[in-house]
């Protein structure tokens, strides 16, 4: 039994040392995405700000302001649009910066506040790779260390329970 317990073990290591070499190769693939995206909004921006530097001293809610009094509903709806990217710009930016602040800021942002749209695009589009930096391997020894120690402690806890584990008979 305690052959078999060891074996579990060390498979059950191999697989989370792996996994957690994943995590930080998505949190890379998530955060170049976010970043593509406000890129791809600022860029959006960019004609509006010029407007904006031009007539409204670059204040763009002067300008939105302005297409909203509008007498024409093209302009009203424009403003919409303008309205939109910019909060969008605002958002990823801020985003962007939670994510690239420090290891466990990006994690925590990934896990708690991560943007459901970008995730989903994340993982549909994911591809597997190792990173090998220090934080990646220790990542992921630290993962494969929690996994096998959380399985000894349950395992211990069951025991104590009179939980019989993994008894395997031996026929002579």
């Amino acid at each position: 039994m305690a052959k078999i317990n060891h074996y579990i073990t060390m498979l059950l290591f191999t697989v989370m040392f792996l996994v957690g070499l994943q995590v930080p190769a998505f949190m890379d693939q998530y955060t170049k995405r976010v970043d593509a995206q406000v890129i791809e909004v600022t860029r959006l921006l960019r004609q509006y700000q010029k407007i904006a530097d031009k007539y409204h001293n670059g204040n763009m809610s002067e300008l939105i302001a302005l297409h909203e009094a509008n007498a024409n509903k093209t302009f009203n709806d424009e403003a919409v649009v303008i309205s939109q990217h910019v909060k969008r710009e605002q958002y990823l930016s801020n985003h962007l910066d939670q994510l690239n602040d420090n290891v466990f800021r990006g994690a925590f942002t990934i896990l708690f506040q991560v943007d459901e749209d970008i995730y989903a695009r994340t993982i549909k589009q994911y591809t597997m790779g190792i990173q090998f930096t220090k934080l990646s391997l220790i990542f992921a020894a630290f993962m494969a260390v929690f996994s096998c120690a959380l399985y000894e402690l349950i395992l211990f806890i069951l025991k104590k329970m009179g939980v019989k584990v993994l008894s395997i008979r031996h026929q002579h």
